[in-house]
């Protein structure tokens, strides 16, 4: 069952046959990291958590009557959209209605006053160190790198200082722009015997959002970076006193394919991935028959990219020993052209 309210917010319900009887219920945003000003810096995962506060994780006896574990309910945020998951047991009907409120009262609810986002700052900040451990080095030096050729992409280099000194308002302006009911679709997957009760309960309980006039344009970044002139980016690393002179550089290509993206829900798109995947995996082949070499100066490998994160392209990443960079560059590029 396919429906969308007046309001916009759409909805899907499909019964399945399988062996569990769990009832899988999804909330689905339709703007992420993707949707950030320059000053929104991992705001999209802040207002997830800020949301999630509106769930029932933390009631332990609530859990217990409506036959759910913490496990059941759980949020992430990625690079195009948000999405909350509630996963309840299909002989409880106030589980059902549970879950609908929780993802109501994420669209209308959620507190963001002053101190409801002061007190997930620390949160965060420990989430990214946990995530990142000892490569969180690693992973600003990338974010840094690629926010210059990707407008999409935000540099998390300053992330920590950044939790300690961002205004509320920008938390409140994305969720004024972003978590809205035509940008909202819900989903109810698995052990239905009734769809149609569900159907009817589901316009219930969203029908009287409202959709606000005016709302932010949803900009095609992807388009953008499409769009833009050919560009080049280097970054120095320079290591801490505990860390051994870097002897090698790491180098990445990347060549744009805005036919394939464009077409992606075609067959002329699905035929050029196909496409693409051989074409990598020959690629990868021939670099390795020409690196069984005594002491190679280089490392290579070859992937296209077709994820949310960055847009449908041939990535070429090298690691290379220093003074040798020209070297493994003419090589790759000429594997590449004698195809």
């Amino acid at each position: 069952t396919y429906g969308k309210l007046k309001n916009g917010l759409t909805y899907y319900i499909k019964p399945t046959e399988n062996e569990s009887s769990k009832i899988y219920m999804r909330l689905y945003l339709k703007a992420g990291f993707d949707k950030q000003d320059g000053d929104q810096l991992d705001i999209a995962h802040m207002l997830e958590h800020l949301a999630f506060r509106n769930g029932i994780r933390d009631d332990e006896q609530l859990l217990n009557q409506l036959g759910m574990t913490r496990k059941d309910q759980f949020a992430n945020t990625s690079f195009k959209y948000t999405e909350y998951s509630f996963d309840i047991p299909n002989t409880n009907p106030k589980a059902l209605d549970t879950g609908f409120q929780f993802f109501k009262d994420i669209a209308v609810h959620t507190d963001m006053s002053s101190k409801a986002i002061d007190s997930e700052r620390g949160a965060i900040k420990e989430e990214i160190y946990y995530r990142n451990g000892d490569n969180l080095p690693q992973f600003y030096l990338g974010t840094k790198l690629d926010s210059y050729l990707f407008p999409s992409i935000h540099d998390y280099s300053e992330v920590i200082a950044h939790y300690d000194s961002f205004d509320a308002e920008v938390v409140r302006r994305y969720y004024r722009d972003w978590y809205c009911p035509d940008l909202m679709a819900v989903v109810v997957v698995g052990a239905i015997t009734q769809p149609e009760k569900i159907e009817e309960k589901l316009k219930n309980f969203f029908k009287s959002l409202k959709k606000e006039e005016g709302n932010r344009e949803l900009l095609d970044k992807d388009s953008l970076f499409f769009k833009s002139e050919p560009n080049f980016k280097s970054i120095q690393k320079k290591p801490s006193t505990q860390e051994f002179i870097i002897e090698k550089s790491e180098l990445t290509l990347f060549y744009r394919d805005s036919l394939t993206y464009h077409n992606l829900g075609n067959y002329l798109g699905l035929s050029r991935l196909q496409y693409w995947g051989m074409l990598q995996q020959i690629l990868n082949h021939r670099i390795q028959e020409a690196l069984q070499v005594y002491n190679p100066k280089y490392k290579a490998a070859i992937s296209y990219s077709e994820n949310e994160m960055y847009p449908t392209g041939l990535h070429i990443k090298l690691s290379i020993l220093n003074n040798y960079e020209q070297e493994a560059l003419q090589q790759v590029i000429g594997i590449i052209k004698n195809l």
